[in-house]
């Protein structure tokens, strides 16, 4: 029985773009929050570099998951990497900022 439809697909791909998306300016800009500003043009360079990376590597594990599970697996792998996104996030709002001497 395959109760997968065309507009289920095209709604969860549309969730998970909608998303996902928006990780990346997210990203940058918590991150330039706990920078100082002479070093927020290395952060970007970090940033395009580390997205890059994943952009090579993750449609060639998400082909093999989806050679290993089926086609199916796209999304599931997708809902893996925003998952363990945001949880590595949480963890890092979780961590006390330091205060600036001035600031306090």
């Amino acid at each position: 029985m395959d109760a997968v439809t065309a507009p289920l697909l095209l709604g969860c791909g549309f969730l998970i773009g909608l998303m996902q998306f928006s990780l990346y300016p997210l990203a940058l800009a918590l991150a330039n929050d706990g920078v100082e500003s002479h070093e927020r043009v290395s952060l970007a360079g970090l940033f395009l570099v580390g997205f890059g990376l994943g952009s090579c590597i993750g449609p060639l594990l998400a082909g093999a998951a989806m050679e290993h599970f089926g086609g199916r697996a796209l999304y599931g792998f997708c809902a893996l990497c925003g998952l363990s996104l945001a949880a590595l996030v949480r963890e890092g709002l979780a961590r006390p900022q330091p205060v600036a001497t001035g600031e306090a």
